[in-house]
């Protein structure tokens, strides 16, 4: 498949209107359910099975399908180089982890960044994301329902979706449900050529970015209970 297979030419060269984002209403007309209507081998039709109906329309298809998320987990902007020169970013490309974020009330996939500002501010923001990186079968139920990370979540205690070890990241293995309050990211900073972990006074400031929502404590202790699949 190319992009125009499921994107538009309007998506592409524009219609006139301003969007504030790719993830403002109208903007977009690429939708899964756009081909997946038709019963043929190419696009089959979405099957009518329990984990297509029990959510009842509470999830976006790439909350089961999209395999993985992509961040440049790490941008340092205003950290200075040995030498005293003008200031460096650093990144460090993590992927083989997926965030499960809220848009337009519907469960999607999405991802995060950190940054640290030049005053040694630390910064995260989530956003719904989607990677391309479809699975033909969705997740199984007890890959989101009643896992680990969803049990210490959904009884309000921090939880670290990652660890720095011998520089570099080791990420949970399994999603992880968007509560900003309860998440402990790592933030880093480059010392001497190497990665070591940056060591902030003050809370990171966190955003919600292209629409991205919470979920409730509610909903995560809905999540928590393995036969709560249809809430």
């Amino acid at each position: 498949m190319d992009c125009m297979d499921c994107h538009s030419r309007r998506e592409v060269h524009g219609d006139g209107k301003f969007y504030n984002s790719m993830r403002q209403s109208g903007a977009m007309d690429a939708a899964c359910t756009n081909c997946h209507t038709q019963d043929t081998e190419d696009y089959p039709v979405v099957p009518d099975t329990r984990s297509h109906t029990v959510h009842k329309n509470k999830l976006a298809c790439n909350a089961c399908h999209v395999q993985n998320a992509i961040s440049c987990y790490n941008c340092h902007f205003g950290v200075l180089a040995e030498t005293k020169s003008k200031p460096k970013s650093f990144t460090m490309k993590v992927r083989d982890f997926l965030l499960l974020v809220k848009y337009k009330g519907k469960v999607t996939s999405g991802t995060m960044q950190t940054l640290v500002g030049k005053n040694n501010e630390p910064f995260v923001a989530y956003v719904p994301y989607f990677t391309h990186s479809i699975m033909g079968e969705g997740r199984k139920c007890e890959q989101c329902h009643a896992t680990e990370a969803v049990s210490i979540l959904a009884s309000s205690k921090r939880f670290a979706p990652a660890i720095f070890r011998d520089g570099r990241l080791e990420f949970y293995k399994g999603v992880i449900p968007l509560a900003p309050d309860l998440l402990d990211w790592v933030f880093l900073e480059k010392k001497e050529g190497k990665w070591v972990p940056f060591e902030s006074k003050v809370k990171p400031l966190v955003q919600m970015a292209l629409y991205a929502e919470p979920f409730t404590q509610d909903e995560l202790k809905k999540l928590e209970n393995k036969h709560n699949y249809g809430e």
